[in-house]
C-alpha cells in the first residue's frame, strides 16, 4: 500500500470507537494507542467488515495524560509531516507527551515503522505484523510494534479498564448493568442525567424478558451489550454486540432494534453514549 498524494481520511475507513486515545513519548521514541476494553467488541464487528489489506484509520480523543498536541496548521497544504514539528501545539512549556488527532495502520509494508502523519500518527507494517496486531484489537490484547528502522518510533497497543468496567467486574449480578461513556462534564452540558436514567429504564424490563424468550440463539454467550450513540436531532446509532464476540442470528439484532424503536429517542445538544450490559 502506497500512501496517496491527498489526505489519507478521505480514502481509509474509519472505526468509530469512544474512549480510544494517543501518546507519544519523546524520551522512549514511542507511541501508546490505547483503547477502552469495552470497546472490544465494537473493534471486531467494524474490522471484519473491512478487508484485511485495507487502511484503518481510529480518530484519536483528547486525554487529560496529554500535555501537548498534534494539530493541522490553517491553510496547510503539506501531507507528510513527518519532520514539520511546528504542528506541535505547546500548551505547557514543556511538550514531552504529545497526543494525536488520529493514528492508523498501513498493511502490505517492507518493514515495520510509525510515524508522524499529518496531525497524527500511522502505524506502517508488513502483512505478518498485521495479521498479528489485527487479532490483537479484536481480543483486547496488549501488543508492541518494534521499529526496523533506525532511531524509528515504536508503537504499543494498551488496552485499559475504565471505572466502570472494574465497578461492573466487581458486581457479578445478575441484572442489567449501565455504563455511561459520555464524561460526566460533557453530559451535564447535552442533556441531563435523569433523562438518560429515565430513558434507559425502558430497556431494563422488556429487552431481558426478550433475551430470556430467545436464550437457545445465544449458545456460549455470557453478555449481550447494547450501545446507545445519540446524536442531536434525536438521531440514534444502535450496536448489538457479544462478550465474549460470538456470532449471532441478525434476526435476534433487528428484533433488538425494533424494541429500542419503540421508545421516543431523548433531546440531545451533542454527542451521549452508554451501554446496557444483559447478563446470561
Amino acid at each position: 500500500y502506497v500512501l496517496p498524494p491527498e489526505s489519507i481520511h478521505t480514502r481509509a475507513p474509519h472505526v468509530k470507537a469512544p474512549g480510544v486515545y494517543s501518546l507519544f513519548n519523546s524520551d522512549d521514541n514511542k507511541v501508546s494507542l490505547r483503547f477502552p476494553y469495552y470497546a472490544v467488541e465494537l473493534i471486531k464487528l467494524q474490522l471484519e467488515k473491512i478487508s484485511v489489506d485495507s487502511v484503518v484509520i481510529f480518530h484519536s480523543y483528547h486525554n487529560e495524560m496529554q500535555d501537548s498536541l498534534l494539530v493541522w496548521k490553517p491553510n496547510q497544504t503539506e501531507v507528510d509531516n513527518r519532520s514539520d514539528l511546528e504542528i506541535f501545539s505547546y500548551p505547557r512549556k514543556q511538550a514531552s507527551t504529545i497526543g494525536g488527532s488520529f493514528f492508523g495502520f498501513v498493511p502490505e509494508q517492507k518493514e515495520d515503522e510509525t510515524i508522524i502523519y499529518e496531525d497524527g500518527f500511522l502505524v506502517m507494517l508488513t502483512d505478518g505484523s498485521w495479521s498479528l496486531l489485527r487479532k490483537c484489537l479484536m481480543r483486547g490484547s496488549n501488543c508492541l510494534v518494534q521499529s526496523d528502522t533506525t532511531n524509528g518510533i515504536h508503537a504499543e497497543i494498551h488496552f485499559y479498564q475504565t471505572e466502570g468496567e472494574e465497578q461492573l467486574n466487581k458486581e457479578e449480578s445478575n441484572i442489567p448493568q449501565v455504563m455511561i461513556l459520555t464524561v460526566k462534564e460533557d453530559l451535564e452540558k447535552r442533556t441531563t442525567t435523569e433523562e438518560v436514567a429515565t430513558y434507559k429504564d425502558n430497556f431494563m424490563k422488556n429487552i431481558p424478558e426478550y433475551i430470556k424468550q430467545n436464550k437457545s440463539l445465544l449458545e456460549g454467550v455470557k453478555q449481550v451489550v447494547l450501545q446507545f450513540d445519540i446524536s442531536p436531532g434525536q438521531q440514534l446509532q444502535l450496536k448489538v454486540a457479544t462478550k465474549p464476540g460470538i456470532q449471532i442470528p441478525s434476526t435476534f439484532k433487528t428484533e433488538i432494534g425494533n424494541i429500542v424503536k419503540k421508545v421516543p429517542v431523548i433531546t440531545v445538544t451533542g454527542l451521549v453514549q452508554f451501554q446496557i450490559y444483559y447478563p446470561l
